[in-house]
């Protein structure tokens, strides 16, 4: 038998504790039931919560007493048959109990200040016909009840019920009907007296006004950016909620304009930070004093500012959207320099996208985040976007639980030279057999594995399964790839991290794989980035006799300066530039490949062009002396076994 103590002992044993702690328990949680009961409102207007809360306390406190005091004194004011007095106690406890009701059925404290505003306005005529009360101690109620009065009604109505209850009493005092009991009957004591109320009301005044500076000063810390001076993100959410509730009945139709700056840790780093907040603040400026249409500026985060507006018409969010690029994308003046910032933009519309302010917002910013634009563009959030943010949410799920050895795979698309007509290489692409969706293409899940950080660990699979692929063919066949360039794409998050070149050192010594025969093709967007880990990186990887290719080129801004810098060995013509020699801007495009020709020739740097398809393209990069070509015109993507069978037997189309 086990040595076990029964479940009754214990329970007998606990029982003492546990009554007491479960009472306590249930207390404390009926206490916050309560609290949140009382205080949580919704602010409806632009006050300061903590100003709010005074409020709300404060009328709470007034009826309390209102309704305590009256209850007390009514019998005692009836013994004494003062019947109008009687009168005055009934009606003001009538009213602080219609001002409790209507504080816990409607929630609106503007309706209950009204109701109490009657409370007050009885209590002043009971005292003044009273004659400042017993012993005059009404005076005294009245003035230590400006502390209570002003952050309940404001600084000019207490003064008005203050004025006007002070008159009365110096009117009954110039008429010399004070009741026998008043203090009022000896000139002495009320001179006294009035010194004493003086210094009090001043006293207080002064209080109450030093209150509201600290006030004031913690809402700006608290409410309002320090750089910018433009409302923060709480305040932003708070004008929004206004505007979107504007007539209390249904959401008011309206838009949430997100504006990211581009460039703006390159010029953080540039300037430093104190310049850096000098442009913040004239961004700022500029944004706020943009008033077309514009109901609220705010600043959300350290490059995004936020907008709403009454526009809702998507014609006239194009031509609103448009300006205010215009305008923000002028030169800056920044210490005697002339800058160029760089802006995103997103839109999101209430009711299509949401009602509800923060959701608004974040679709807005999450769009500008998740869309690659161009600076200057501007993404309208739509449910066609919401369905692919789902699909994506769900990609990255499975993502997350997928077996890179089982459903990942690498596929080698041929590099055609065309001085010879014969395979210079490939380009090695990831390809992912979802075991629940089937082929899922790069351009998909490539960027959510970036968002969510995967892509590190996709990178690594990738260069470990590159090399071991690479290897492998060689050790077959060492002749056929004697001559062969294999190139695999990083992520611009690869080179944030510092690690990766050793990881790829420690690979290539692995698998025994020279340098030369690996090229490491880099998109031309990564240049924009100013961080210095990615120059750190890529330096480390020339240092190391890696081949650098600027991927997409022709689709940066800041090409030119890079390519001076950077020891780069091949440019690769984006797939657009060729496709659209044959549509409508053939011209324009047929000229930027010219000129981009021209330049690598100049600058003795390797040109590829990407995504051929037809003889006509190829002829024509033939003749302008482009050095290798790739697309469905000579391969698609084949596995290793399909591409050493290509290197082997492939024929060139004849041109």
């Amino acid at each position: 038998m086990r040595d076990t103590v029964p479940e009754n002992t214990l329970i007998v044993f606990a029982f003492p504790l546990f009554c007491p702690y479960t009472a306590f328990m249930t207390l404390q949680q009926r206490f916050v039931h309560l609290y949140n009961f009382l205080f949580s409102f919704k602010l409806s207007d632009n006050s300061v919560p903590f100003l709010h809360g005074m409020r709300v306390a404060s009328i709470y406190v007034v009826t309390g007493v209102f309704v305590v005091a009256a209850t007390v004194n009514l019998s005692f004011v009836l013994d004494k048959k003062a019947y109008l007095t009687a009168g005055f106690l009934i009606a003001y406890l009538v009213f602080a109990l219609v001002t409790l009701i209507v504080l816990w059925t409607t929630r609106r404290t503007e309706r209950a200040k009204l109701c109490l505003g009657f409370c007050v306005i009885l209590l002043i005529l009971e005292q003044i016909l009273d004659g400042g009360g017993v012993f005059g101690l009404g005076v005294f109620y009245l003035a230590f009840g400006f502390s209570v009065a002003y952050p309940l009604f404001g600084i000019v109505p207490t003064i008005v019920f203050m004025i006007v209850y002070y008159s009365g009493l110096l009117f009954r005092l110039s008429a010399g009907n004070f009741l026998p009991t008043s203090i009022f009957n000896s000139s002495e004591i009320t001179l006294r007296m009035l010194i004493i109320l003086g210094m009090a009301l001043v006293l207080q005044a002064t209080t109450c006004f030093a209150i509201e500076v600290i006030i004031r000063h913690l809402s700006r810390l608290a409410y309002f950016d320090q750089v910018t001076c433009l409302p923060n993100r709480f305040k932003f959410l708070s004008f929004l909620h206004d505007g979107i509730l504007r007539n209390r009945k249904e959401p008011r139709p309206l838009s949430v304009v997100a504006v990211k700056t581009v460039n703006m840790n390159k010029l953080n780093t540039m300037l430093g930070n104190a310049l850096a907040d000098d442009l913040l603040r004239n961004v700022g400026s500029r944004i706020s004093g943009y008033r077309n249409a514009t109901r609220a500026v705010g600043r959300w985060s350290s490059s995004i500012f936020v907008l709403y507006t009454d526009l809702h018409e998507l014609s006239q969010l194009e031509r609103y959207t448009a300006e205010l690029m215009a305008t923000l994308s002028e030169p800056y003046l920044v210490d005697g320099r002339v800058v160029s910032v760089f802006f995103n933009s997103a839109v999101s519309r209430c009711p299509e996208d949401s009602c509800e302010p923060a959701e608004l917002v974040n679709k807005a910013i999450s769009l500008l985040e998740q869309t690659r634009c161009r600076p200057g563009d501007v993404a309208f959030y739509s449910k066609d976007i919401q369905c692919c943010q789902l699909r994506m949410f769900s990609l990255l799920d499975d993502l997350s639980n997928a077996d890179f050895d089982r459903d990942f795979y690498l596929v080698y698309q041929p590099k055609v030279r065309v001085a010879d007509k014969g395979c210079a290489g490939a380009e090695i692409l990831l390809r992912w057999n979802s075991h629940e969706r089937g082929d899922i293409s790069p351009g998909e899940f490539i960027p959510v594995a970036e968002q969510c950080g995967m892509i590190h660990r996709i990178s690594r699979w990738v260069i470990q399964r590159s090399f071991a692929e690479i290897a492998a063919m060689s050790a077959a066949d060492p002749e056929l790839l004697l001559d062969k360039l294999f190139a695999i794409n990083l992520s611009v998050t690869d080179l944030y991290d510092r690690e990766f070149v050793d990881f790829i050192e420690i690979m290539q010594h692995r698998y025994g794989i020279p340098s030369s025969v690996i090229e490491f093709e880099i998109t031309e967007g990564v240049m924009l980035d100013d961080d210095p880990r990615v120059a750190e990186n890529i330096d480390q990887l020339l240092l190391r006799k890696f081949r650098i290719a600027i991927d997409d080129f022709g689709t940066g801004y800041s090409s030119l300066g890079y390519l001076h810098r950077l020891r780069v060995h091949n440019l690769k013509i984006d797939r657009s530039f060729v496709q659209g020699m044959s549509g409508q801007e053939s011209g324009d495009k047929s000229a930027l490949i010219d000129a981009i020709i021209s330049m690598s020739k100049s600058l003795k740097i390797q040109i590829t062009a990407e995504g051929v398809e037809t003889n006509q393209q190829f002829s024509y990069l033939v003749e302008r002396g482009c050095d290798l070509v790739q697309g469905f015109l000579f391969s698609k993507g084949l596995r290793k076994d399909e591409y050493v069978k290509y290197c082997r037997t492939a024929a060139i189309p004849v041109v």
